[in-house]
């Protein structure tokens, strides 16, 4: 005896929006969705899609449109047995930076300014202190101090 292979979603959905008169495109036009993820919910052409999360979310969102029980159809869609593909990192998107150290920060970040400003700081002194020494000087000439 074969087993009955589980019905996906599809069909249903398919028949609700014929009913309603609504075109493949008015429904994705509707849902924001390309076409094609229509005509691939309603083949229940899965292998191609995103995550099975999403696919849940356009489930949901379609039954509403044409007034279907969207549990059902998600319970439907899960019954499929489906496997999913697993995540593929692209690029840094998934990898997980480091912490930046504080030790580290302090030593790339604000060094070159904290020289600049003892730099500045230094030079300022020294411009003080040779004025007051001219100062000093005038008025020890002047006055005979």
């Amino acid at each position: 005896m074969d087993a009955i292979k589980p019905t996906g979603p599809g069909k249903r959905l398919r028949s609700a929006r014929e009913a309603i008169k609504l075109s493949i495109d008015q429904v994705a036009h509707h849902l924001r969705l390309e076409r094609q993820v229509i005509v691939d919910i309603e083949s229940d052409h899965y292998e191609e899609m995103p995550r099975f999360t999403f696919i849940r979310g356009y489930l949901r969102s379609y039954a509403r449109l044409v007034d279907l029980p969207a549990d059902e159809l998600v319970l439907a869609f899960d019954s499929l047995s489906l496997q999913e593909k697993p995540i593929k990192p692209v690029g840094e998107f998934f990898v997980v930076k480091e912490r930046p150290n504080f030790k580290n920060l302090l030593k790339s970040q604000w060094v070159p300014y904290l020289l600049s400003a003892t730099v500045v700081l230094l030079g300022a002194l020294v411009y003080q202190s040779w004025t007051q020494q001219d100062l000093l000087l005038m008025i020890r000439t002047t006055f005979g101090i």
